[in-house]
């Protein structure tokens, strides 16, 4: 997983793509996200599959290539059976779902963090001490919880 993700790459992966771009199934069904296409892929049956997946082409990893823009995940999923990719898909979600918590958390800190620095600056006047250690602090929380995420 890139190691420089923020949370819009992470909400454009996650989040329904525009209709123009939905994934119709042979038998017309309509697959807008990627939770919704391990959510799909688990219950089609094996003829459906066949019909996108095959030795020919396989239409799901061209989906995930072309809109959702996830190279690795197409990669992944490319040469695997129905359960297979579903499962792939299922855990990629499940995990970036974690990771956008995690940056949400990270997020969160770093603005209350900042928000005290800017409070005790405008009171007291700037000190660089104040600085020097707040960004010590900034640092390592930042640096601990994105060490957990890795």
């Amino acid at each position: 997983m890139n190691q420089n993700l923020k949370s819009e790459d992470i909400d454009f992966v996650l989040s329904d793509v525009d209709p123009e771009h939905y994934f119709i199934t042979r038998n017309g069904e309509e697959i807008k996200s990627m939770q919704d296409m391990a959510d799909r892929l688990s219950q089609m049956d094996e003829e459906t599959f066949n019909h996108h997946a095959n030795e020919e082409k396989n239409d799901f990893s061209n989906w995930i290539q072309d809109v959702v823009k996830d190279r690795e995940l197409a990669q992944e999923i490319k040469d695997k059976g129905k359960t297979e990719a579903a499962d792939e898909i299922a855990s990629k979600v499940k995990r970036l779902n974690k990771v956008k918590e995690h940056l949400k958390v990270i997020e969160d800190h770093e603005k209350k963090a900042f928000d005290e620095l800017e409070n005790t600056v405008k009171s007291k006047g700037r000190n660089p001490i104040h600085d020097y250690v707040y960004g010590i602090i900034i640092g390592t929380v930042t640096g601990l919880l994105l060490g957990s995420l890795l």
